[in-house]
């Protein structure tokens, strides 16, 4: 492997036995010096150690072809500055400000110190581990491993298999996790994606695409999962198979089964089935349900168009009933008009005329009124013999127009 130092390295060789300071770089000096001392051959040779350590008189360049990996020992270094890419076979451990140009592909684990600023220019793929005990703060990451950090920022796209965050993240872009996604607390400015989201307190989030959703509360604006179950539900669209939730809030909800204890929604699209408990009270604000089907059993709820046609088949039938009743009614209105016009008449024929001795026929008339009705008569009596008399009368109702008569025998001696 070929480096080139900024000082010469014949000159670096000569004094290194007076110099204390090379003291803590000796073997790397030896090793990269005698590479570089073997005859003008291309990069590409290589080292059993390449460790970069810092020091005023020890910084090193890197340029195009040289080849830093290591079949034997992990690679360590920084500060340092790479032009190309590093291609690491195995572990790489960096302290201090390191910069790395184009795309970097590390296959063993990566290890971030304490104050380390590390600025990746091109894409990075760790295919190991990566510790991060400061901060990250890249354009993009692409990781096949783990990644363990204290603090995530990313500004773009971030990609990863399995996410386990103990304190914040905060990510600018869209959050695409494969597995499994634990966080104790999430606000996201772009969109989550995972296939299982669990967070204990708080899911902030314009759109969640996940298979399940397990949050105290979650705030989103389209939520789309197999299966939600939280304390709390804020979003303006809902699409779910099974909704488990305290209190949701949402404009349109699209679910199978949602069972909450209060529910503050826009539009909800149940698929199978709404059951509410048994007792519950159901307040619809003063607003319509619409699109109710025609009841079938005793206990279906009934729309407009089937009370109406009830109504009016029932109107009909009581305006029947009710026809006929008047009828019935006139008639005996009638009827007890008629019989008071009769009894009117009776008291009018009661008198019957007396035959003296020395007459033999008389007659007299008489005037008769009951309940509002009169009555005229006219009874005559007529002397068969000493014996025998034969009476008779005919009366008349002036309001009803009727006529009534009456005949007799009487017997005496």
């Amino acid at each position: 492997m070929a480096f080139k130092r900024q000082n010469n390295i014949a000159r670096g060789m000569a004094n290194r036995e007076s110099s204390k300071t090379m003291t803590a770089i000796a073997a790397t000096t030896v090793l990269c010096a005698a590479s570089a001392m073997v005859a003008s051959r291309p990069a590409h040779a290589i080292h059993a150690v390449c460790s970069f350590v810092d020091g005023g008189e020890q910084d090193v360049v890197v340029v195009q072809g040289d080849d830093c990996s290591s079949p034997f020992d992990p690679f360590s270094g920084g500060p340092l500055a790479l032009i190309n890419p590093v291609h690491a076979v195995k572990d790489v451990t960096v302290d201090g400000t390191t910069t790395l140009g184009g795309a970097s592909n590390i296959n063993g684990n990566s290890t971030f110190a304490a104050g380390t600023t590390a600025t990746f220019n091109g894409a990075a793929v760790f295919n190991g581990g990566v510790k991060l005990a400061s901060t990250l703060s890249t354009s993009g990451i692409n990781n096949t491993g783990n990644i363990s950090t204290d603090t995530l920022s990313t500004s773009g796209l971030a990609t990863l298999n399995s996410l386990s965050v103990t304190n914040n993240a905060s990510i600018g872009g869209t959050l695409n996790v494969a597995g499994l996604a634990t966080f104790n607390g999430v606000v996201n400015h772009g969109n989550v994606a995972t296939d299982t989201l669990t967070a204990t307190t708080l899911i902030a989030a314009p759109i969640v695409n996940a298979t399940t959703v397990n949050a105290t509360t979650l705030n989103a604006t389209t939520v789309n999962a197999a299966t939600i179950a939280a304390t709390t539900v804020n979003a303006t669209d809902v699409n779910a198979t099974n909704v488990k939730a305290t209190t949701v809030a949402a404009t349109t909800v699209n679910a199978s089964t949602v069972n909450a204890t209060t529910s503050n929604i826009g539009t909800a699209n149940v698929a199978s089935a709404l059951q509410v408990a048994s007792g519950a009270a159901v307040n619809m604000g003063g607003n319509r349900v619409q699109n109710v089907a025609t009841p079938i059993s005793g206990s279906d709820a009934a729309n407009k168009s089937y009370v109406d046609a009830s109504v009016a088949s029932l109107g009909g039938q009581v305006e029947q009933a009710l026809s006929g009743v008047n009828t019935r009614l006139d008639d005996i209105a009638s009827r007890t008009t008629k019989a008071t016009a009769g009894v009117a008449m009776a008291f009018a024929m009661a008198g019957v005329p007396t035959v003296l001795p020395t007459e033999r026929v008389a007659f007299t008339m008489n005037y008769g009124n009951f309940q509002g009705q009169n009555g005229l008569a006219i009874n005559g009596a007529v002397r068969l013999n000493d014996n025998f008399q034969l009476t008779g009368g005919v009366g008349y109702s002036t309001e009803q127009s009727l006529v009534g008569a009456r005949a007799g025998l009487r017997v005496g001696w």
